[in-house]
C-alpha cells in the first residue's frame, strides 16, 4: 500500500482551523486506537506545558494517582530535550492546543506486548482517510497529535503484577521522536534511521542506560554469529519481533550508530546532537519538509563538512561510514573515526551512560546478510573473511592491540566442588588488553542467574568456591571496556570429584567459552525468538505477505576489510573485517505485510 503522503495532496492542511483547544485537569474526552475502533473514554490527569495526561476511566484503578503524577513530572523535561535535538511538531498540532496528547489505555491482544506507540494515523481526519479509500483507519483516528501507552507494560505482562514506571520515560522519548519524525518529514523517512533517531532520542533524554539489555543482546547476537547483524534497510522495513533478536538488534544499532553520528561529528557547525536536525534539513522542499533518509543523511554530512571527497573529510559515501562505526563496534578507540565516543581520556565502551561490552568474535561468519553486517577475524589464522553481496574487497590498515575474541576458562569449569576449593581462571587474551582484570558475579539463586542481578566485582584474590554458590559469571574488564560474560555452574560436595584436576593450573588447549557466554543478559532479554521489543519491534495492523514470501529489503554495501597490527607493543596477528552494505538489494526473512498507512511506529 502507498503511504499516506502518495494518497492525500501533500498541500492538505495539517493544522485544524477550529479554535483553540484548551484541556484542563479533570476534562474527558473518547479516544480511539488500532483494535478499539469503538472508543473509549479518559480523564485527562494532568497538563503540562508540553503535554495533556490520560488515563482511560475504565482502567483508572491500574495506574496509582502517586504514580501518574511522578509520571507527569517527568514528562515535560523529556519532550524539550528531544525537540531542542530535533525539532517541533507544531505542523502537526490538528487540535492546536501546542501540547502532545499521552493518553493510558489498555491495549488489544494483538498489541499488548507494546508499552506505548506512535501511528501517523492519528494525524489525519476521518475524511481525509475515507477520501483515500482508508476505511478501516479512518475509524480510529483521534484527529490530534497523540500517543498511545500501555496501562499492562512490560513487567506487568510478565507476571509481576507491577507497572513499571521506569520503562515510561524513555518510551515516550523514543515514540515522541516518531512523531516529530513525521512532523518534520510528512513521512518521507526511512524506518532504519528514524528508529535509530528515536534511540538517540533516549540517550539525549539521559535515559541512555535503560538500553543496557539491547546492548548485551547485540554482544551475544555477535559470538554466537560471528557477525555484526544487519541494522540498513530499505523503505519501511525493519525486523520486528517475530524475527527474534534481529529487532532488538535494530533498537542496539539504533542507539550506537546515531550517537556515533553525533560523536563523530561534534565540533562541526551543524554536527554534534545538532546532526539530527541537520539530516531533516539537509534537503526540505518548497514546502518546507525534509527528508530522513540515507540519502539526506549523506547530504546533512557533506554539509557540515564530515563527508565528500578529500583529506579534510572523513567518509566518502555510507558505505565508509557503516563501515566506520562497524569498526568503532569492535576497535574501541578513544577518538577518532574508530571510536563511538570520539573523546579523549573517556571510556570508550560508555555511550551516554550505557556499558557496551566489548564484542566477541570466536568463529568468523563466513557469509555477511548486507545491511551493515561485519565480522573480523585474523588474517595470519584464516586469511579475510569472504562476503556473499557487493563487488570486490578492499583492504584498509589501521592500529589496534584489540585481540579478536575474548575466550574464558575455568579449571573446573562445572560438577562438583567442595567448600574453599580454588576455581582457576585463564584468558589467552587476558595479558593482550590495556588494564585488564577479572570481574565476578557470584550468583546463589536461579533468579540471579536468569536476570544477572548480582554485581560483577573486581577479582582481586584467588576465586574460592563458597557455600550456596550456584555459578559463577566472569568476564575481563579493561581500559577499553568489559567482554560478554562466561557462567560456570558447580554444585556444592564433600569430597572431590574423580577427575578433579590441579585447580592451580590452566587448562590445557584454553578450553572455550560455553554456549551460553554472554547470555541470559539483565532483564533476562535473551536473543531468542518471539521476544517484543518494549517500544514497538511489532505493528498493530502488520501481518506476513498472504503468499507467506519474504519482501523485506537490506541495503548492502561493497564487502571491504580492515587490517588492524599492533603498534609500538608485542605484535600480534593482523585483524581483517569486512562490512557487507552496498546499495543492491537481497531479501531477509520474513517482511511485514505492505502496512496500512500509518501503521505505529517502533
Amino acid at each position: 500500500m502507498s503511504s499516506l503522503k502518495q494518497q492525500i495532496a501533500a498541500d492538505e492542511p495539517r493544522i485544524t482551523t477550529a479554535e483553540k483547544t484548551d484541556y484542563q485537569v479533570g476534562d474527558s474526552k473518547t479516544f480511539r486506537a488500532a483494535g478499539r475502533p469503538e472508543g473509549f473514554t479518559a480523564t485527562a490527569v494532568a497538563v503540562g506545558e508540553l503535554f495533556t495526561l490520560w488515563v482511560v476511566d475504565a482502567e483508572s484503578d491500574m495506574l496509582p494517582a502517586d504514580l501518574v503524577q511522578r509520571l507527569a513530572g517527568k514528562i515535560d523535561p523529556v519532550l524539550r530535550k528531544v525537540t531542542d535535538a530535533f525539532g517541533s511538531t507544531v505542523r502537526v498540532d490538528l487540535d492546536g492546543d501546542g501540547k502532545t496528547a499521552f493518553v493510558f489505555h489498555r491495549f488489544p491482544p494483538e498489541t499488548e506486548v507494546l508499552d506505548g506507540y506512535f501511528t501517523s494515523i492519528d494525524l489525519y481526519t476521518p475524511e481525509q482517510l475515507t477520501a483515500a479509500d482508508l476505511i478501516e483507519e479512518a475509524s480510529y483516528t483521534n484527529a490530534m497529535d497523540v500517543l498511545h501507552l500501555n496501562v499492562l507494560n512490560r513487567k506487568s505482562l510478565e507476571g509481576v503484577g507491577e507497572f513499571d514506571e521506569s520503562l515510561v520515560p524513555p518510551m515516550i522519548a523514543h515514540e515522541f521522536q516518531h512523531l516529530v519524525n513525521f512532523a518534520q518529514t510528512d513521512g518521507s523517512s526511512e524506518a532504519w534511521l528514524n528508529e535509530a533517531f528515536s534511540q538517540a532520542a533516549v540517550a539525549i533524554a539521559g535515559y541512555g542506560s535503560t538500553q543496557k539489555t539491547r546492548a548485551q543482546n547485540l554482544a551475544v547476537m555477535v559470538n554466537l554469529s560471528g557477525r555484526i547483524p544487519p541494522f540498513v534497510y530499505e523503505g519501511s522495513f525493519v525486523p520486528d519481533a517475530s524475527l527474534g533478536a534481529g529487532g532488538t538488534a535494530v533498537y542496539a544499532h539504533g542507539y550506537l550508530f546515531s550517537r556515533y553520528l553525533a560523536n563523530q561529528t561534534r565540533g562541526l557547525p551543524g554536527g554534534g546532537d545538532s546532526v539530527y536536525r541537520s539530516v531533516f534539513d539537509a534537503m526540505r522542499d518548497e514546502r518546507g519538509l525534509g527528508q530522513c533518509t540515507s540519502e539526506s543523511l549523506m547530504a546533512a554530512l557533506d554539509n557540515i563538512g564530515y563527508a565528500g571527497v578529500g583529506d579534510d573529510c572523513a567518509v566518502a559515501s555510507l558505505d565508509d561510514l557503516a563501515l566506520g562505526y562497524a569498526t568503532a563496534l569492535f576497535l574501541r578507540e578513544e577518538t577518532g573515526p574508530h571510536s563511538l565516543v570520539n573523546r579523549a581520556g573517556s571510556n570508550p565502551s560508555i555511550v551516554d551512560g550505557l556499558e557496551v561490552p566489548l564484542l566477541s568474535v570466536p568463529e568468523p561468519s563466513k557469509s555477511l546478510q548486507g545491511g551493515g553486517s561485519a565480522t573480523i577475524a585474523s588474517l595470519a589464522a584464516s586469511g579475510a573473511p569472504g562476503a556473499n553481496a557487493g563487488s570486490g574487497t578492499q583492504t584498509k590498515f589501521a592500529t589496534s592491540s584489540l585481540p579478536v575474541s575474548y575466550k574464558i576458562a575455568a579449571n573446573p569449569s562445572s560438577g562438583p566442588v567442595k567448600p574453599g576449593s580454588q576455581i582457576a581462571l585463564s584468558s589467552p587474551q587476558l595479558a593482550s588488553l590495556p588494564g585488564a582484570h577479572y570481574e565476578v558475579a557470584t550468583l546463589t539463586t536461579y533468579e540471579q542467574i536468569l536476570n544477572l542481578s548480582a554485581p560483577f566485582l573486581p577479582l582481586e584474590d584467588p576465586l574460592l568456591f563458597e557455600p550456596g554458590v550456584l555459578a559463577y559469571a566472569v568476564r575481563i574488564a579493561s581500559d577499553r571496556g568489559t567482554t560478554p560474560h562466561t557462567v560456570f555452574g558447580f554444585y556444592e560436595t564433600a569430597e572431590p570429584d574423580e577427575g578433579e584436576g590441579d585447580q592451580g593450573n590452566d587448562p590445557s588447549g584454553g578450553t572455550p567459552p560455553s554456549d551460553d557466554a554472554g547470555d541470559a543478559p539483565s532483564g533476562g532479554d535473551q536473543p531468542s525468538g518471539g521476544s517484543p521489543s518494549s517500544d514497538g519491534a511489532q505493528h498493530p495492523g502488520s501481518a506476513p505477505d498472504d503468499n507467506g514470501t519474504d519482501d523485506a529489503r537490506i541495503r548492502q554495501m561493497p564487502a571491504k576489510a580492515l587490517a588492524a597490527t599492533g603498534d609500538g607493543e608485542a605484535p600480534i596477528a593482523a585483524l581483517a573485517l569486512a562490512a557487507a552494505a552496498s546499495l543492491c538489494c537481497m531479501a531477509l526473512a520474513r517482511c511485514a505485510k505492505k502496512r496500512s498507512v500509518g501503521s505505529p511506529a517502533r
